[in-house]
């Protein structure tokens, strides 16, 4: 699980993606019955789909918020790691620092006679 969450921020965003279509998803189904409500208000029998409805569209937007803050806690992470944003090779016209190992640009060849 480390090797997911120490070099992606995939499942943040997925957890954040995943929110917005519940809440998405929540809003519409709450639209739709506000609807149909209003249309068959006689007929209509009370039941648990308000309280699911909202129990649904809350969690969403928890999870929503939870993405966003994992998002925050991973850029922070990040910056903490001190982890160089590039790989060099080798350095030219630079002076190598006394305790690196010589590279090919300051190592010395032996002289062929």
């Amino acid at each position: 699980m480390l090797g997911i969450i120490n070099h992606s921020r995939v499942p943040l965003r997925l957890a954040v993606f995943a929110g917005f279509l519940g809440a998405a998803a929540s809003f519409g189904v709450a639209m739709i019955y506000l609807v149909y409500k209003l249309l068959f208000w006689n007929s209509f029998t009370v039941g648990l789909a308000p309280m699911l409805i909202g129990i649904f569209f809350i969690a969403s937007l928890q999870l929503v918020f939870l993405g966003v803050l994992g998002e925050y806690v991973g850029a922070i992470y990040t910056q903490v790691q001190h982890r160089p944003y590039t790989i060099e090779r080798e350095r030219i016209n630079f002076p190598a620092p006394p305790s690196a190992p010589p590279t090919m640009a300051t190592s010395t060849k032996p002289e062929q006679a």
